[in-house]
């Protein structure tokens, strides 16, 4: 009997949509190759998008997997249309397809295959996600008898969870189904096999493609076998303890070189049918690091982890039970039952690592040396070097800003913690009977902040950002040497303010001085004086697709916002800086126009902006009647960003926020007097 109409929410609530937002490629992909007898499997993967009101915008449509197996015979389909039918395989239980359904609405299914006389003939069927097969759609036609048997399967109205699928780069979804299917086509190939995958995109009417193959898959740079032992029930004094048995499953693992741009970076993933199903994560591997320019990859895989009964339905993970799962089940347990924990694979798999890594855990050894060479010769802490991600490629002066930056981080924290701990000061009342045991508390929590290291770097950090407030001071006094020699043509005004904020032409990876005018400021990410369209996500992907715009939008990107940083989901800050001689009011346009290229032509939607002008001089009256005075004093007002179509709908809001020099340097000022003077430091007025 096939699935019905009344059991397929029940059938999809059992079958969860997987975590991996390809898992009905790689399905198909598997199906693929099970469905073939022959010694070359060709497999065609073509994803289809149609075109939007904006040219540069595309909206996925259906992708079509089509390959050249032995088709959907009358068994296959009674398997296809049936709900766990595991008679297609040992280690199948039919539940796969059901990613099809949770990602897609309508599937078409068109195959050519041979009966049983040997007749050649097309079977064509259709489903969607809400009926699952409809049965009155399936026909069967015969066909010319020279025709090449071929099974392709549409699947058309996308509804899984990739809110990001319309903007998918053909080179990105290769490079992530080539890792995921090294180690399925090595044994593949080493069965004597030859697969060959074609990728498509086809987008109105262009289109690219790439193909590869498991020829070129060469033999994995180390390998072996791994023994996970079985633990055993231990029933004393009422107490459930466990054992290890006798009796163990060998897995086997396979480590692989792959190129340093791959996306997937260094991995180590238990595969399941031979595709990597479930990440293990192991802290004393980097995964960015590099070692002779390559990234890693080992795979753990064997029969237990092809049992359908150790993997989810979902197949994004397994079910191996962990020991805690059985804290409150010791009735229920028996006398030397035995079971394979996941806490013991992983545990087994942590031990193998080190051998496997050798070359690049020795490496690692060598760098956290270095890093904590270098926080000695700065004066950091040594505990700040567990804290940063020192990876094999960094030099001494990454490593010693990684330091700075983490250093200043907590400090910062401690900072805040510390003026805390000073406003719980006024709710104190000294008349009530536990006045004492309240202020020791405050002082010993104050103490903990301020131990001796910790008052040395924070007084470090405080006379730094004193230097910083006063060097500002000078600036809007035109008291620095560079800002007195008349004969330096080249010296920039508004230069020598933006450099102390954000060094041009640099990321935030880099110190920077944007506390002044917001703490949270110097934990963005983002970028000093660089032209839209070098800017990029903080995953290190494009934030503007460029190839998709027109050479009039193209350059609306070549301009440079002093400071763009990305704030929280769907939102930016962007800075601007001006000479102090120059009216600010001639400039509040300047940042909006940044806001309106980048909502309208943006990967990353960005609905909120955050801009600031920032100088000395400011003519009020210039200003329209919008701009409200803040809390400090400065003027503000709020805008929207109109999209670049006939319609002109709105499309984000904004804020912009006029603020002078004088006035950060007065909020700078007493925020350092007031940790200047719990510390018994001295601070410029």
């Amino acid at each position: 009997m096939g699935i019905t109409t009344a059991d397929s929410e029940f059938i999809k609530g059992k079958v969860p949509i997987s975590g991996n937002k390809f898992q009905f490629v790689h399905e198909a992909i598997i199906n693929s190759l099970e469905a073939n007898n022959s010694n070359c499997v060709q497999i065609e993967i073509t994803f289809c998008f149609s075109s939007s009101l904006f040219d540069h915008i595309w909206n996925f449509e259906r992708v079509d997997i089509a390959d050249n197996g032995d088709g959907f015979r009358e068994d296959d389909y009674e398997r296809f249309i049936a709900w766990g039918d595991t008679g297609k395989k040992k280690n199948n239980r039919g539940s796969g397809r059901m990613q099809f359904y949770h990602c897609f609405k309508e599937i078409y299914v068109c195959s050519l295959f041979c009966d049983e006389s040997g007749k050649k003939k097309k079977r064509s069927f259709m489903a969607n996600s809400t009926d699952f097969v409809e049965r009155n759609t399936m026909k069967i036609e015969e066909v010319d008898q020279s025709v090449e048997l071929r099974t392709a399967i549409s699947l058309k109205n996308y509804i899984g969870k990739d809110k990001n699928i319309n903007d998918l780069d053909i080179d990105d979804f290769v490079d992530l189904l080539r890792i995921n299917l090294l180690l399925r086509f090595y044994l593949e190939k080493k069965e004597g096999r030859t697969v060959c995958i074609k990728v498509e995109f086809k987008k109105g009417d262009k289109s690219e493609s790439r193909e590869f193959s498991n020829e070129k898959i060469r033999e994995p740079d180390k390998n072996g076998e791994l023994h996970i032992p079985y633990e055993r029930v231990k029933l004393s004094n009422n107490k459930t303890e466990f054992e290890r048995s006798e009796r163990y499953e060998c897995i086997r693992w396979a480590y692989f070189e792959t190129s340093a741009s791959s996306k997937g970076g260094n991995e180590i993933k238990i595969c399941s049918k031979n595709i990597p199903v479930q990440p293990v994560m192991l802290n004393d591997l980097n995964k960015n690091c590099q070692a002779n320019g390559k990234h890693y990859l080992t795979v753990f895989y064997g029969d237990i982890f092809d049992a359908p009964e150790n993997v989810k339905h979902s197949i994004d993970g397994f079910t191996f039970p962990l020991k805690k799962d059985f804290r409150n089940v010791e009735l229920f347990l028996q006398e030397k039952e035995e079971f394979i924990f996941f806490d013991t694979i992983k545990d087994e798999i942590e031990k193998k690592i080190p051998d496997i890594y050798v070359e690049i855990g020795e490496r690692q050894k060598k760098q956290k040396i270095k890093a904590e060479e270098i926080a000695k010769k700065l004066g950091i802490g040594s505990e700040y070097v567990d804290q940063i991600n020192v990876q094999l490629s960094d030099r001494e002066e990454n490593i010693a800003e990684k330091l700075y930056k983490t250093q200043a981080k907590k400090l910062a924290g401690n900072a805040v913690k510390i003026a805390k701990i000073d406003e719980e000061l006024r709710s104190i009342n000294p008349a009530v009977k536990d006045y004492e045991l309240i202020l020791s508390d405050l002082v010993n929590r104050r103490f903990v902040l301020t131990t001796e290291q910790d008052r040395e770097e924070l007084s470090k950090y405080v006379i730094r950002r004193n230097f910083i407030t006063e060097l500002l001071h000078k600036i809007l006094n035109d008291e620095l040497y560079c800002q007195q020699d008349e004969g330096d043509k080249r010296r920039e005004k508004e230069g020598v303010i933006h450099d102390l904020f954000f060094k041009r032409r640099t990321e935030t990876d880099s110190l920077n001085n944007l506390w002044v005018l917001n703490e949270d400021f110097i934990y963005y990410h983002g970028y000093s004086d660089t032209p839209l369209s070098k800017i990029k996500l903080p995953d290190g992907e494009p934030f503007f697709n460029i190839d998709t715009l027109t050479e009039s939008d193209k350059l609306l990107l070549e301009r440079r916002p002093d400071i763009y940083l990305f704030a929280e989901e769907g939102a930016c800050i962007i800075v601007e800086f001006k000479n102090k001689d120059e009216n600010l009011a001639d400039h509040v346009q300047q940042t909006i126009k940044y806001c309106g290229v980048i909502a309208n032509y943006g990967k990353l939607k960005i609905k909120k902006f955050f801009c600031y002008l920032v100088g000395e001089k400011l003519i009020e009256k210039d200003l329209d009647s919008e701009y409200k005075k803040t809390v400090y004093g400065d003027m503000c007002r709020n805008f929207s960003i109109s999209a670049d179509n006939e319609f002109r709908n709105p499309i984000a809001d904004g804020q912009l926020e006029i603020i002078k020099l004088s006035s950060l340097e007065k909020r700078s000022k007493n925020r350092s007097r007031i940790f200047a003077e719990k510390l018994g430091l001295a601070c410029t007025d």
